[in-house]
């Protein structure tokens, strides 16, 4: 019986630490490969926000689909109808219940919004955040790669990024600053399903107000 126990604990710790070999940059390239062979996808999303000083939540949810040249079109169904079209250069917001669209661009979405930058093009952008932040495994469930992004000068942010060990697709992101923390999850994936091209264009009516910044 001792030995019996003795052996399993041998396999037991053999296997685990066999689970631990896995590189940073092998899961990094891995991303980067799934990236490359999907041409479009659609994904439901959820979105939890978490202010510490006035312990205050705000959830809202809906669906992103994303093409190829960066086209990106995000539809939050909850708490108000809000599009998000992303073409690459500008990013359009349109309210519905407003009537109104704001376009901005999308370098400098990218430059402030940690999030939508690693949720959207991390498997693109991995390379140049390295030359600002350290990212590293953090750690590993049965089913995720758990990364831990940091920025090198101590801004006061982290970035935990979950990365599904088959698919290496990213189905979690939790932002935390101290203040505030940001939530995402990603469901539902359906990839390379040919979506049309007219679904990332926003064509205003002629009565809505649209406001460059």
């Amino acid at each position: 019986m001792k030995k019996f126990i003795l052996m399993f604990f041998i396999v037991f710790a053999g296997t685990n630490l066999f689970a631990q070999e896995v590189s940073i940059d092998e899961i990094l390239v891995n991303i980067e490969k799934k990236d490359s062979s999907i041409q479009d996808l659609s994904v439901d999303y959820t979105q939890l926000i978490n202010y510490y000083s006035v312990d205050e939540k705000q959830t809202s949810y809906g669906d992103v689909k994303f093409q190829k040249q960066n086209n990106l079109c995000i539809v939050q169904k909850k708490p108000q109808l809000q599009y998000t079209y992303i073409d690459g250069k500008k990013m359009t917001v349109f309210v519905p219940a407003n009537n109104q669209a704001i376009v901005d661009s999308w370098k400098s979405v990218l430059k402030n919004d940690i999030i939508v930058a690693t949720m959207i093009n991390f498997s693109k952008n991995w390379k140049q955040l390295k030359k600002t932040a350290t990212i590293e495994l953090s750690n590993q469930t049965d089913n995720d790669y758990v990364l831990l992004i940091k920025p090198i000068e101590n801004e006061g942010w982290k970035l935990f990024v979950n990365v599904d060990k088959q698919n290496y697709l990213i189905n979690e992101t939790v932002f935390d600053n101290g203040n505030f923390s940001i939530n995402v999850t990603l469901k539902n994936y359906r990839t390379n399903i040919k979506l049309k091209n007219s679904l990332f264009k926003f064509v205003p009516d002629k009565d809505t107000e649209v406001i460059e910044l």
